[in-house]
């Protein structure tokens, strides 16, 4: 609130005589009517006022009574009255250009020949209005270095008088030795306080600083403050790492502990043994056993403000669970007197494992020992033993070791079967089951015993001659070979075995069976040719053999049929020394068939022949039946082997049964010969011997290979039936299967089946004969609509040069694939993309960027569907708003706003928070999404948080909440007594709103934004302009547009006099057309009358109904803006708006909003 105070009197000058006493000191409040007046002693002839501005030499004629033709050079809120002799200037709305000297001037007329006047000084006294806290970065915070020299800096508004001083808290502690420097602008002063906090400690951070001030006026006070937060930059302190044991199979999870945090958070560097691991706080990573005891280290890399990057490090040694290796496990025996020792031994793990011993039942004595768990190369080894007698009954028998580590996951066992040194219970000699004359191999056997026996225990005697050579030791047996021949047979061998417990050798013998087989084998005939049914008489002679032998005869035909001769008898003949000659005969009764047969007798391993020679006249062999494959260069027939003859026929015509045309067999050969064969080649063939009047038909067969069709749908929606047929053709006919992609078999007959196909699959169907085998795969797929995704949901443009490209991509999955893939744009055009094989794409050029910034549309179809995904292109700007704006952690007197960051938009973001309450606002900045809320004892408040790049801000997000139950409670009772009195209060509120709101009309525009303001001094107030009402004669602007409140057609009809400013379209002097009156962007705007455009400020319109200077303005608009002086360009003075003279003036309220 400004208050005016007239200082001093209207000085005296000439003639003095003729003024009155000088009126006293005057002190009003802003908004009331200020007098200054002079009276004289008899009525004056002229009485003119003069107005001297503060610092300014020249004086402005303000009024003459009565009336003189003067230009009016100063012309303000005032009215101007004469009476007898008492003259007044009235001033209702006092602003800072009012101050200076007014001069009343007497003109006593000619007759005294007289002129005085009369001068009073005129002060305006200037509240305190702001105190402002200068901050590092616009932030709300002070931004310093641990350990660092800081110097904090706070200023006043100007004042008149000047402010009562100036001070600077540190928490609730006084800044000692600031210095505190006065500037002055005429009246006007400013105040100015240094300090300076020196070795900033980290116990400092987030301390409040408060910097106040007050000022003390005639009629009023003021007092303001500025709260900033001291953010200190440190690195952080003590750094731990804690990280359990890595589990197997698992990751290993560290996390780098901080006592004390650093500020702003640093990053974190992981490294294992030097081996770079990752960043972050915490660390997940993949380890192996080779990791085990491996040195992990956590680096945090914190940024002062000011030099180098600090790195602080921290250890610590992992530890990483490994199972023992496989086959780790070991049982060994060792003797230990009269025990047996066995231990089960594992392999190096960590942890240990656990051992159990599994005894087979006979081992009722044993002993199991407690297991023995030893540190091992960083892991752990596992042993147990067991004991039991040295006796032979323990021997052989099993002791099975399992080792368990994991809980189960990984087990592991051996078997140890127990050996105790003891004699062999007997010996017993090992033959071949046939001995044969030559090389054999004997051997000798213990039963019973350990250890086994060595060679040099055993000998082997033929007869009571020791055999010598070489020997081996073969399981518990130990072999030589020995040399035999005819005469061996009947002698005895015998093996004998000593061992150191045994007084006499063990011994084991047999009497030799040699066998040998005939030197000769001999087959003859009663004759060497025969007639059709004769008997062949076949004799069959082997040479001496032993033992007995069996003669086996077979007889095969030229069609290769075969079939055993039964012996009509068998004669054997002892042989010297030893063995049997024998004699065999075989009757066959002789048939045309058997001419050429073959006759083969086997003794053992000899095989003897002889052909047959038989007389048979020409017979041809009826039902023959040749095949032959597909695709064979020729195919030969002997005639023989249709036409069976002794002496063979050597003459024949041959040809197609259906054909009448006849070729000879091949004279030479006696063959019939088929070339290039097809399937056309089979069918019957007539062959014909001539004279000998024999003839007769074949029948040739062609094997062709498998044929495969598949009959059945292949391409299908997703969920139906699938059937598939195979169906092979070919001679003979095909054996069909069908083979699933896993190249399993499927069990069909030649129909697939498959109850609900869910994806693509390929089923392959093999058909084979005796030609071959052949497969085809059916390949089914399952039909779907498309799928569009985008492969960038969000695209940022930042270059918006001419020749910037931007590509967007989308790919589609679906079955059958679309054909083409549609790009369509924000305004609705749709343009085709590019496929490269994998992607769709369109390139997006500078044109086709400019006026398509929004959301792009990719869209596919099929047969089956269509669908589409939605591509968000942005221009790369200010940030985007933060979402998620919550109180967590909300616990007595502190919380932590949280927050989640909205898309940067292409730079670097961060983020401004203020918290006002009643009686303090407080400012953060932060790149963090989160500010911990200390000190939180006012009933209600207001957090809001914006971000900010270097392209501007986003929009304001708030949230408003309650303090804390405890910051609370000393105010409920007085709520509860007053929240009738409000309800009330609010009730005649709402009245007289809805009374007033049907008389007046208004439009309502809001302020600028605040963070449109460069110098952060918006206020957040309301604007609004008077609608215009048509009339006779053109429009005004209306207040009350009623009978009882006329409109406002000059100034003089006010009883509110209202500021008056300039409005513009796009700052141009052209003005605006009052039908199209109350763009807001037209406020605060003007042109000084002669000035170039640089030169805008913000003045007051100088009105006059009948020449107004500035077109820019309706004669008849009365501006309600709130009287403050805007903060950009066109603020030539840069004055602060929360600096701006404002004074009090009534509200006007309309049906649409407040008029301020």
């Amino acid at each position: 609130m400004l208050l005016i105070h007239l200082l001093g009197h209207l000085s005296l000058t000439k003639a003095s005589q003729w003024f009155l006493q000088p009126t006293t000191n005057i002190v009003k409040n802003g908004s009331e009517e200020t007098r200054v007046h002079c009276s004289t002693k008899s009525k004056a002839n002229q009485v003119t006022w003069f107005f001297q501005p503060a610092d300014d030499f020249n004086w402005i004629t303000v009024k003459a009574f009565p009336s003189q033709d003067y230009v009016t050079i100063y012309d303000k809120y005032t009215r101007y009255s004469v009476n007898e002799g008492i003259t007044s200037v009235d001033n209702q709305m006092v602003a800072w250009e009012d101050r200076g000297r007014w001069k009343c001037e007497v003109d006593l007329g000619s007759m005294n020949g007289l002129k005085t006047s009369a001068i009073g000084d005129l002060e305006i006294e200037m509240p305190l209005t702001s105190v402002d806290l200068q901050t590092t970065d616009f932030s709300g915070s002070i931004l310093v270095d641990k350990d660092d020299d800081v110097q904090i800096k706070c200023s006043t508004s100007a004042t008149y008088p000047a402010p009562n001083g100036i001070e600077i808290l540190i928490g609730s502690a006084k800044l000692s030795n600031i210095q505190i420097q006065e500037q002055r602008s005429g009246s006007l002063t400013k105040l100015t306080a240094i300090g300076k906090l020196n070795n900033v400690p980290v116990d400092y951070q987030n301390q409040r600083i408060t910097c106040s001030s007050s000022w003390t006026g005639t009629m009023d006070t003021a007092e303001f403050k500025d709260i900033a937060s001291l953010t200190v930059f440190h690195a952080p302190e003590s750094l731990s790492i804690s990280a359990s044991t890595v589990k197997y199979g698992q990751l290993l999870v560290a996390t780098c502990n901080e006592r004390i945090k650093g500020n702003p958070t640093p990053t974190f560097e992981w490294r294992l043994d030097g081996r770079f691991m990752g960043n972050g706080k915490t660390l997940e990573a993949k380890v192996s056993e080779k990791d085990d005891r491996k040195v992990l280290e956590c680096t945090a890399l914190h940024q002062p403000l000011k030099g180098a990057t600090q790195r602080v490090k921290t250890t610590s040694q992992i530890r990483v669970q490994y199972p023992p290796a496989a086959d780790s496990l070991r049982a060994q025996q060792r003797n230990s007197g009269d025990l047996v020792e066995v231990t089960c031994q594992s392999g190096t793990s960590f942890p240990a494992v656990d051992i159990e011993i599994v005894l087979s039942s006979e081992l009722a004595e044993a002993v199991v020992l407690p297991q023995d768990q030893r540190a091992r190369r960083g892991g752990f080894s596992t042993s147990r033993k067991v004991t039991l007698p040295k006796t032979a009954g323990n021997h052989n028998h099993k002791i099975t070791c399992v080792q368990s580590w994991g809980g189960g996951v990984f087990k592991q066992s051996v078997e140890e079967l127990v050996k105790v040194e003891h004699a062999p219970r007997d010996v017993r000699l090992v033959l071949d089951d046939v001995i044969k004359v030559g090389q054999n191999r004997i051997g000798c056997t213990a039963i019973g015993g350990y250890p086994s026996v060595l060679p040099a225990d055993v000998s082997f005697f033929k007869e009571d001659s020791l055999i010598k050579g070489k020997k081996e030791i073969e399981n518990d047996s130990v072999f030589t070979v020995i040399n035999l021949d005819k005469s061996d047979h009947g002698k005895k061998l015998s093996c004998q075995l000593r061992h150191s417990d045994l007084k006499t050798p063990f011994a084991a013998a047999s009497s030799l069976d040699v066998t040998f087989s005939p030197e000769e084998l001999m087959i003859t005939m009663d004759k060497s040719v025969y007639k059709i049914d004769e008997t062949i008489r076949i004799t069959v002679d082997i040479s001496p053999t032993y033992p007995l032998p069996k003669v086996t005869c077979t007889k095969t035909i030229f069609s290769g049929e075969s079939i055993e001769l039964t012996p009509t008898s068998s004669i054997p003949i002892e042989a010297l020394p030893y063995g049997f000659t024998v004699s065999t005969e075989f009757d066959v009764i002789a048939s045309f068939l058997d001419h050429e047969a073959i006759i083969s007798c086997t003794v053992g391993n000899q095989t003897v022949e002889q052909v047959l020679s038989v007389l048979t006249k020409p017979t041809f062999i009826n039902d023959r039946v040749f095949e032959v494959k597909e695709g064979e260069e020729e195919f030969k027939i002997n005639l023989f082997e249709v036409i069976r003859a002794n002496p063979p026929i050597t003459e024949a015509t041959w040809r197609r049964a259906d054909l009448a045309r006849s070729r000879s067999f091949d004279a030479t050969n006696g063959i019939l010969l088929l070339k290039k064969i097809t399937k056309n080649t089979a069918g019957e063939y007539f062959i014909d011997s001539g004279m000998s009047k024999v003839s007769g038909t074949i029948q040739i067969n062609v094997l062709t290979a498998p044929e495969i069709t598949i009959d059945g749908v292949t391409e299908l929606k997703k969920g139906v039936k699938l059937t598939l047929e195979c169906i092979a053709e070919g001679y003979p006919t095909p054996k069909v299967e069908w083979i699933d992609e896993f190249g399993k078999k499927i069990d069909t007959d030649g129909i697939l089946i498959v109850n609900e196909i869910t994806r693509p699959s390929e089923f392959i169907c093999t058909a084979s004969n005796s030609h071959s085998t052949r497969s085809v795969t059916a390949k089914v797929t399952v039909a779907f609509p498309p799928k569009v995704n985008a492969i960038e949901p969000r695209v940022l443009v930042v270059s918006d040069e001419n020749n910037s490209i931007v590509r967007i991509s989308c790919d589609v999955s679906a079955e059958p694939q679309v054909k083409s893939l549609q790009f369509i744009s924000p305004t609705g055009i749709a343009t085709f993309g590019h496929f490269d094989g994998e992607v769709w794409s369109r390139d997006l050029d500078h044109l086709s960027l400019m006026n398509n910034f929004g959301t792009w549309t990719c869209a596919g179809e099929n047969e089956f569907g269509r669908s589409q995904a939605e591509i968000n292109i942005v221009k790369a700007g200010p940030p985007e708003k933060v979402k998620n704006l919550r109180l967590n952690e909300h616990k007595g007197t502190s919380g932590v706003l949280t927050w989640t960051n909205g898309f940067d938009n292409g730079y670097e973001q961060k983020f401004r928070v203020q918290l006002k309450s009643a009686d303090r606002i407080e400012k953060f900045s932060t790149v963090r999404t989160e500010v911990p809320l200390m000190n939180l004892t006012a009933q209600e408040y207001t957090a809001t948080v914006w971000a900010v790049n270097e392209k501007g801000s986003s929009i304001p997000v708030e949230l408003s909440f309650n303090a804390s139950p405890e910051a609370l409670t000393g105010s409920v009772y007085a709520m509860s007594y007053g929240i009738g009195f409000i309800l009330l209060f609010a009730l005649i509120v709402v009245a007289i709103f809805l009374y007033k709101g049907h008389r007046q009309r208004g439009l309502k525009y809001p302020t600028k934004p605040n963070q449109s303001d460069t110098d952060r001094s918006s206020l957040p107030e309301s604007e609004q302009l008077m609608k215009p009402t048509s009339i006779a004669g053109g429009n005004i602007f209306e207040i009350n547009p009623d009978d009882l409140s006329p409109p406002l057609d000059s100034r003089s009809d006010s009883d509110h006099m209202m500021r008056f400013y300039s409005l513009t379209k796009e700052q141009s002097k052209n003005g605006v057309n009052v039908d199209h009156f109350g763009n807001p962007d037209h406020l605060d705007y003007n042109f000084l009358p002669k000035a170039p455009a640089s030169e805008a400020n913000c003045r007051h319109h100088q009105l006059v109904i009948t020449d107004r200077s500035y077109t820019t303005l309706p004669k008849l608009l009365a501006d309600t803006t709130s009287g403050y002086c805007s903060s950009n360009s066109s603020n030539s003075n840069q004055m602060r708006r929360s600096q701006s003279y404002q004074s009090r003036r009534s509200r006007i309220k309309s049906s649409e909003g407040v008029l301020v």
